[in-house]
């Protein structure tokens, strides 16, 4: 690893004096010298190096109990609906901000979208002092944290036995980023499962295919959609469709469905007929309400927050076909932007 990199800024006149230990970086990665200490700036890269899908799974299914506990328990978490801004042309600036009591996790992270850029940064906080202690990339971040929740519901929606062997298809619409994370983490929590790849270029479904064999994942590719999921146990939508890509006609009963997209009141990826015969579930009632396209055109009744399935609060039925429409909160950012500061300070140390 390379050493961390100090940059000291000229300050005015007018900024306070540090003390001998304050003038000392104490931050990881590489560290910004501002009026009030210092403050890390920690890249997508350092995310990748300390985190796993093992820490990501549990960091993410705390701020999801914390968010069904709501803010006024002590394990509870904050979690405010996100600000859409927007911008000049055709782009948008998100603001999604949480914070998890049990982490000690305060962030807000800007979402930039724009048709040629699309990046976040979050800014982690001081949740006691409120003073600022780390700027980090948050693409990476990004993907993990959806892919977790996904891959939570999935296993409390379709669950197996831990260390058993799996012969699970998993169907992954999409060939992005986030296709790539939700073919990873679904392969690591179910072992022996079959990753089956569709995405509109076929070039870039076979190119995610053989990323996946490299890595000692099984996966192979389909042509169509409904060759994709038509036996798939599994079924993940990560293409950015804003109109109905999935069909309920296509899938076997007891099939579960991570729908991640389609996040504007006037957006579908899911027909009508799909998401009304299934039992949906989300990670924020009050976010899907107001933001879910696929739950605000079909009207359907949101049976739980996964939250509340973990808590023991709702019992899923067995041999049903279940829906998990997540939004993204700001709290998964949260607890994840201080899973890798506290790690990356303690290599520090």
């Amino acid at each position: 690893m390379a050493s961390p990199v100090w940059i000291k800024p000229v300050y005015s006149h007018t900024a306070p004096a540090m003390t001998e230990r304050e003038s000392t970086p104490l931050a990881p990665g590489v560290a910004i010298r501002s009026t009030y200490g210092w403050v890390s700036w920690v890249s997508d890269e350092d995310v990748r190096r300390v985190l796993t899908w093992e820490l990501v799974l549990g960091a993410v299914r705390r701020a999801l109990e914390g968010v069904s506990r709501g803010p006024s328990h002590p394990l509870g978490a904050v979690q405010p609906l996100r600000v859409n801004v927007p911008a000049a042309g055709r782009g948008n600036m998100l603001v999604m901000s949480g914070f998890v009591k049990e982490d000690a996790a305060l962030s807000t992270k800007v979402l930039q979208a724009f048709p040629s850029s699309h990046h976040s940064y979050i800014l982690l906080f001081d949740p006691a002092e409120g003073h600022l202690q780390a700027m980090v990339e948050g693409d990476a971040i990004t993907e993990m944290r959806t892919a977790a929740s996904s891959a939570l519901a999935t296993m409390e929606l379709h669950p197996v036995l831990n260390g058993e062997a799996h012969s699970e298809i998993v169907a992954v619409l999409g060939a992005g980023r986030q296709a790539l994370a939700h073919a990873q983490v679904l392969a690591h929590c179910y072992k022996g499962a079959k990753i089956r790849i569709w995405a509109r270029r076929p070039e870039a479904a076979e190119a995610l295919v053989q990323q996946l064999q490299s890595e000692g994942i099984l996966a192979e590719s389909s042509t169509t959609v409904q060759e994709a999921v038509s036996d798939a146990d599994i079924i993940n939508i990560c293409t950015g469709a804003a109109t109905s890509i999935l069909k309920g006609e296509w899938i076997k009963l007891g099939a579960h469905v991570n729908s991640i997209g389609a996040l504007r009141p006037d957006c579908q990826e899911m027909d009508e007929a799909l998401v009304k015969s299934a039992i949906v579930y989300t990670d924020s009632r009050e976010q899907a309400l107001a933001r879910a396209g696929d739950i605000i055109k079909t009207g359907v009744e949101i049976a739980a927050e996964i939250g509340e399935v973990f808590l023991g609060q709702h019992v899923p039925p067995k041999n049903s076909t279940t829906i998990f429409k997540s939004l993204g909160l700001g709290v998964q950012d949260s607890v994840c932007a201080r899973l890798v500061y506290d790690r990356l300070l303690a290599e520090k140390e």
